[in-house]
């Protein structure tokens, strides 16, 4: 790669939060074994062929570009700072989940899993954050042992002495599995879906890119469906574009937040602003009722694909409760839906899912300050829990599953799926409606 290519992509992309010495770079492992022969720099294996190097003594980026281009790599990139998308809660006990107006009625789809267990076979759903309560009293029973891909071990509890981190993971992972219907804290919107906890912390205590993207892929390790991913930043690299196709092909849904900084629009952060992700942006909350407009906080804009809640009540550290806010509230509402969907047809494509969900959107979303409409910029709008869910069970009773159409000779068909009582369909051609 030529130096002067490589130095304008890199100031192209800079932010300011860039960590210094620290390159992620793509090649053949001949020349990564040839960068190691120069002992000049520490490499740690990503995934696919990306690889992460640090620099064992300080520099200028001029000057390690420099050394880097003398070898065949097929891209160089830095890696960056990554935001968690919450803000910091300071309100007091609240007697309900604020975004309940979302799934009023969920009561009556809990009803129809327990009456129909063959008809719900719980998913796991995993969750990308910095670290966790394992033991917190609403989670400990539907919270799946973890796993640290960063550090390479499975610890990924948050740190006692200092609470570092661990109020973020605790209360995204408690909006997908908190514990149902046991007479304390909140309930989880994933209903008896579990949790599988992957961490990013690391050593120094700070969260980069390549940490996440290290995270996204190892994530299919897990057999999850799902990934909830609340944090994001505002640069896209290869490898993180990689790392969510990577899950995408193999069929595993990730969803991420939009953002906090609000203005300016149209910068949805990434991996929510792929078109590999479902991007989440947020509205306000009024007295734990959602109203339509996007709050001042939350990015919309290209890549945004439904919006829920800003805020709800969720656990935080040491048994203890609190409202948590930012598009990292509203990422496991939809995450949770998505796992709950799966759970009722594990055949469903992500287009599927964003379709059904779409198709149930109650409401539009729209920014008091933006007299713009209907061009995409807030997605498809505000999902309803229960009618999309209730809509996901129609079809299974019904025995029709939808699936792809084809024309074939002039005449459209499409493949539906006979659901069979062990959960195994067949599939059959029939002409299209």
């Amino acid at each position: 790669m030529r130096r002067d290519i490589a130095l304008k992509d890199l100031q192209r992309k800079r932010t300011g939060k860039e960590r210094p010495n620290v390159f992620i770079v793509k090649a053949e492992s001949a020349v990564i074994d040839e960068i190691q022969k120069s002992n000049k720099v520490a490499i740690e294996p990503m995934f696919l062929d990306y690889y992460r190097l640090i620099f064992k003594r300080r520099g200028s980026v001029e000057s390690q570009i420099a050394f880097l281009e003398a070898y065949d790599l097929k891209s160089i990139e830095q890696e960056i700072l990554v935001s968690q998308l919450a803000t910091t809660p300071n309100d007091t006990y609240a007697s309900q989940i604020l975004n309940y107006n979302l799934v009023q009625g969920i009561d009556g789809i809990w009803d129809t899993i327990n009456a129909n267990p063959s008809l719900y076979v719980p998913q796991k759903i995993a969750v990308i954050d910095v670290a966790y309560d394992t033991l917190h009293e609403d989670l400990t029973d539907n919270l799946l042992p973890g796993y640290n891909p960063v550090m390479g071990h499975s610890n990924v509890d948050f740190r006692p002495e200092t609470d570092l981190y661990g109020n973020h993971g605790t209360s995204t992972a408690s909006i997908i599995c908190a514990n149902t219907n046991n007479a304390k804290g909140v309930f989880g919107l994933a209903y008896k879906c579990k949790v599988f906890p992957i961490a990013v912390i690391g050593l120094p205590d700070l969260n980069y890119s390549a940490h996440y993207a290290t995270a996204v892929a190892w994530s299919l390790n897990t057999g999850c469906r799902v990934v909830s991913n609340s944090w994001g930043y505002a640069v896209d690299y290869n490898y993180m574009r990689d790392a969510c196709k990577l899950l995408y092909d193999n069929g595993v849904i990730m969803v991420a937040g939009s953002g906090n900084d609000g203005t300016p629009p149209d910068a949805v952060l990434y991996p929510g602003r792929y078109d590999t992700v479902i991007g989440v942006s947020a509205t306000e909350n009024v007295s734990g009722v959602q109203n339509n407009i996007i709050h001042s906080r939350a990015i919309y804009g290209n890549g945004v694909t439904f919006c829920t809640a800003w805020n709800t009540y969720a656990c935080r550290v040491n048994n203890t409760y609190a409202t948590f806010s930012g598009t990292s509230c509203a990422t496991p509402q939809v995450a949770a839906l998505v796992g709950m969907l799966l759970s009722i047809n594990p055949h469903y494509t992500q287009q599927e899912i964003i379709s059904l969900i779409a198709s149930k959107c109650t409401r539009e979303a729209y920014s008091n300050t933006d007299p713009r409409r209907d061009n995409g910029l807030f997605g498809y709008g505000i999902p309803h829990f229960t009618n999309t869910l209730q809509a996901a069970f129609d079809q299974v009773e019904n025995n029709l599953v939808p699936a792809k159409q084809l024309n074939v000779n002039g005449s459209w068909i499409c493949a539906v799926y006979h659901c069979l009582p062990d959960r195994s369909y067949r599939k059959y051609w029939v002409p299209h409606q």
